[in-house]
């Protein structure tokens, strides 16, 4: 069977900073509606490759029932935590629905705490609870203490991990700490000194 040539597979498409620039995400949705009505999983991948997990969760977003159930199963194996975090909360829902407690807590383990959050607070209690004994201890008591602050306070929201450095060393030393590191966050918003 040949493959369909789809524009998001063109050799001229571009890098993924520049996908946004030369294809809108509208104009995709068609063409990745086809494939995944075709069962075509390879074609969908293809046109996905390229997309930030932003644009993932749009496309996922735009797509009803049965379309959307089988776009998940189609990306699952590979899927990007991030989109989660970047899904409207009903449509979060029916996609934690879909990949149900063990597979979410994988899933959400690549996240920090705060985009982890994110994705379980709305959840039901057996939900969470499933989620929470899937993860580590360290991480879950990092979890259930931002259930103790209200909805919406800086507390609730905001990331635990945080890493301390000697105040004696150099921007270049804390720099390099970092860098060598490999439990840290892979952002840093903001560093202080003290």
């Amino acid at each position: 069977m040949k493959e369909k040539a789809y524009p998001a597979m063109s050799p001229s498409f571009g890098s993924q900073e520049r996908v946004a620039e030369r294809f809108l995400l509208q104009d995709l949705v068609p063409y990745v509606q086809e494939a995944v009505e075709e069962g075509s999983a390879s074609q969908v991948l293809k046109l996905l490759e390229r997309l930030h997990a932003s644009d993932i969760a749009k496309l996922i977003q735009y797509l009803r029932g049965s379309l959307r159930e089988k776009l998940i199963s189609f990306i699952r194996p590979q899927l990007n935590p991030e989109i989660l975090t970047r899904l409207d909360d009903t449509v979060r829902e029916d996609v934690v629905a879909l990949l149900g407690p063990e597979e979410l807590a994988s899933v959400v383990a690549d996240l920090e705490s705060d985009e982890t959050f994110s994705v379980i607070e709305d959840l039901d209690q057996y939900q969470k609870r499933e989620i929470l004994e899937s993860i580590s201890s360290e991480e879950r008591a990092i979890l259930e203490e931002s259930f103790n602050y209200p909805q919406y306070s800086a507390g609730r929201l905001m990331q635990r991990e945080v890493t301390f450095s000697s105040s004696e060393w150099t921007v270049g030393q804390t720099l390099e700490y970092i860098a060598g590191e490999p439990n840290l966050p892979e952002v840093f918003l903001r560093c202080f000194r003290c």
